[in-house]
């Protein structure tokens, strides 16, 4: 049962579960990716500084 909050309060937990909600679909992506074969280490290097692919 939800109870009435601030609307400061209300923002800042939507804002938080959106967050939440993009993080663990990120999380879920890179997953996916890595056990299809896409996502190697080097890949994941050139993604981590700065989406160089050619080098």
């Amino acid at each position: 049962m939800l109870t009435a909050m601030a609307p400061t309060k209300l923002a800042s937990r939507i804002a938080f579960v959106v967050l939440a909600i993009l993080v663990t679909i990120g999380l879920a992506a890179l997953v996916s990716w890595s056990f299809a074969g896409y996502l190697t280490s080097s890949v994941l290097i050139s993604l981590l500084s700065g989406f160089s692919f050619c080098e």
